[in-house]
This record gives C-alpha cells, sequence and structure tokens, in this order.
C-alpha cells in the first residue's frame, strides 16, 4: 500500500491531487481518465469520483485549506468541501475562513463553521479532541521547530504529557487500521480500543484483518470494525458480558459467554484464542477503572 505520513495516497485528496498534477507536468497523462488508468495500481484503488473532489478541493483558496492543518482532509472531508464551494462559491468559503479559529477542532467542527452552522461545543481540549488531532498537532509543531519533544510541547500548551503521548502513539498505528475511520470521529474510548488490540495480535495481524475490511468496502459501525479487529466474525452470535462480583472482600470479573450451538464446536477447537481476548477486555477495565479514580 502506498502511503504519505501513515495515509495511503489513494484517501489523501491533496497528496492525490499533487500527483495528479505532477503527471499532467511530466505528460504522463492528459485527463483524468488517463490518469485514472495509469494510478490503477494504488491500494485502495482511486474513483473516478475522488479524483475529481481532490482536484477541487485543492483548488480551495489556501485561507481554507490552512484551516484543516491539523485535522486534516480526509475523503469524507473533501466531499463536504466541494459541496460548501458549490453552495457558497470560493470567495465567500475564504472570507469565512478568515474568521475561524480551527485550533483544537475536529474537521467536522471546522466545515460546520464554513457552513455558518454552530459546531457541537466541544468539552476541555486534552479529552473531547480526537487522538488524531491532537498527535497532528504535535506533529506540525516539531515540524515547524516550536517544540522538539512531547515534553516541551506538552509545558507550553497546557496539555497531559502522558495523554499527548497517548494520542501520537494512537496516530502511529498501521494505516490500514486509520482508514477503517475515514470520515468517522476516531474518539478516546476507541483509540484505547485499537492501542489495546495492536499490543494482543501485533502489527502483521491487525493489518491484515484491516485489510480483509478494506477489500470489502461497505458502511460498518465503529462497533463492527472493533469487532472484526478483535476477531469476532461478523455472522457470529457469540455474545459476551462482563460482570463485577465482590465475594470474601475481594472483587472479582466475571465473563460470561453465550453462544449458539452449532457455533460451539468452532469455539471449544479454538479455545485458545480466548485468552488474547480476555486479556484485551482486562486491560480496558484496568484503563476506565484508573480514569475514573483521577
Amino acid at each position: 500500500m502506498q502511503t504519505v505520513e501513515g495515509r495511503p495516497i489513494a484517501r489523501n485528496p491533496l497528496l492525490l491531487a499533487e500527483l495528479y498534477f505532477s503527471g499532467l507536468a511530466k505528460e504522463k497523462w492528459t485527463s483524468q481518465k488517463e490518469a485514472l488508468a495509469a494510478l490503477g495500481h494504488l491500494t485502495p484503488s482511486v474513483s473516478r469520483e475522488e479524483l475529481s473532489r481532490a482536484i477541487g478541493v485543492s483548488k480551495l483558496p489556501p485561507p481554507v485549506l490552512s484551516l484543516f492543518q491539523a485535522a486534516g482532509i480526509w475523503s469524507s472531508t473533501a466531499r463536504e468541501l466541494v459541496s460548501l464551494a458549490r453552495k457558497y462559491g470560493p470567495h465567500a468559503l475564504e472570507e469565512r475562513a478568515r474568521l475561524i479559529d480551527a485550533r483544537g477542532l475536529t474537521w467536522h467542527q471546522i466545515v460546520k463553521l464554513l457552513d455558518g452552522q454552530e459546531p457541537v461545543a466541544p468539552k476541555r481540549r486534552s479529552k473531547a479532541s480526537s487522538p488524531l488531532v491532537l498527535a497532528a498537532m504535535y506533529e506540525n509543531g516539531v515540524a515547524d521547530g516550536r517544540w522538539d519533544s512531547i515534553t516541551e510541547a506538552a509545558e507550553l500548551l497546557g496539555w497531559s504529557k502522558s495523554h499527548l503521548k497517548w494520542a501520537v502513539a494512537v496516530s502511529r498505528l498501521p494505516a490500514q487500521v486509520l482508514q477503517l475511520f475515514d470520515g468517522k470521529i476516531l474518539v478516546n474510548a476507541i483509540g484505547d480500543v485499537l492501542l489495546h488490540v495492536h499490543e494482543v495480535i501485533g502489527t502483521a495481524e491487525m493489518i491484515r484483518r484491516a485489510d480483509e475490511l478494506l477489500q470489502k468496502p461497505k458502511r460498518r459501525t465503529v462497533e463492527k470494525i472493533i469487532a472484526h479487529l478483535v476477531g469476532t466474525k461478523e455472522e457470529s452470535q457469540v455474545s459476551l458480558k462482563v460482570r463485577k462480583s465482590r465475594s470474601q472482600r475481594v472483587s472479582r470479573f466475571v465473563f460470561e459467554f453465550s453462544v449458539e450451538a452449532s457455533d460451539a464446536d468452532e469455539i471449544i477447537t479454538a479455545g485458545q484464542d480466548f485468552a488474547p481476548v480476555v486479556q484485551l477486555v482486562l486491560s480496558m477495565l484496568r484503563v476506565r477503572n484508573a480514569q475514573g479514580s483521577k
């Protein structure tokens, strides 16, 4: 998979547009149709609509594009921006962009402001901002020479060092995994789960499972994406409940599995697979308990 800064070129509108115009200048192609044929090797593939949107977004006024320096422009972002450009025109978007302070905002919130709407008021930045937004702000600061380390950035911005370090770790998960959440707000809780899944199953297996979903594109809920990464089949009727019990002054977590009889043989013969799943759930519970005690 061809990636730049951890994101597939095919899903990075600005880089895709840059690649297209570079090919035009070098006479590798003379039209979007020819470019699509030449770029057929990209994984995931690029559709005609995606290339057209990428080109359209790249032509937006610099003040508009600069709003997304930290939040990033994804395929879904490009779709919204092209729609706004048609609705209001580039000049009107530029005027609105000059009045927007995009610091700490997600791309969804920035788009709302460009559309003349009030976005949902964010909570405290350290808790509400997407880890990918925080990580991008940190990486941009390093590139601009504003700080040289996570410790320095946290002190200058008043952020929690541990939270910023965690956000950077989330942003460095395999590009295939992050691509599954293109168009979705990757909230803190999901970042926690992804890091724990990565810790349990490893990089290679996590990429393999993400690729399985990418090869079968369709709308999926965040829950179904996580379930697949953990290893649960979509058609499986397995149910897992976790409850906390206390006996003789000792607290215990009890795992209750419910499964259809037709799936029982498969589960019993692969019983060793339960260990990493239970480990994952316990890790998530420890994180939540630690956060609740702060």
